[in-house]
């Protein structure tokens, strides 16, 4: 499981200064310093208007990362606002594994996905607020969740359309 977050730093960042005060920078990605966690295995996308992209394999090890990326500012001389910033969960993406294996041509005629096995090996389903992308051996890789807890849920309206 992956978790996309987004929190405002509250303030603009000097992103030159900080790439040379914290440790874990990789380098530059579309104007924004690109920073690696390693407790709590996190990748932070950090701008200079202070919106920070965090990528984290759950929601706690997302939180933790923004909260040690402010503290670590902090204690580098940057003046941040006081508390940490609140986190906002844009986007889960899960994986899952059916147990059995699928015929993808035969399930994408009845749930109306999208299935072109020569452009990629995966039948699309698209069913209210989630996507899925489900795979021959019975592997699924479930998108668009906002929590880690609409998993199950998710879950168990794909296994209702599979039948």
């Amino acid at each position: 499981m992956n978790v996309v977050a987004v929190a405002d730093l509250g303030c603009r960042l000097d992103l030159h200064a900080a790439a040379a005060a914290l440790r874990g920078s990789l380098g530059w990605r579309g104007g924004a310093m690109v920073l690696r966690v390693r407790l709590g295995r996190a990748l932070l996308q950090i701008h200079g208007s202070g919106k920070v992209t965090v990528i984290a394999p759950r929601e706690r090890a997302a939180a933790k990362a923004a909260s040690r990326l402010v503290r670590e500012l902090r204690r580098f001389g940057f003046i941040m606002p006081n508390g940490t910033p609140e986190l906002r969960v844009t986007n889960v993406v899960a994986v899952a594994d059916l147990g059995r294996r699928l015929d993808l041509a035969e399930l994408a005629g009845r749930l109306e996905g999208f299935y072109e096995p020569e452009i990629h090996p995966a039948l699309f389903v698209r069913s209210g607020l989630w996507h899925y992308m489900v795979f021959g051996s019975g592997m699924v890789n479930v998108l668009g969740m906002r929590s880690e807890s609409e998993l199950g849920e998710a879950l168990a309206e794909l296994s209702a359309l599979l039948g």
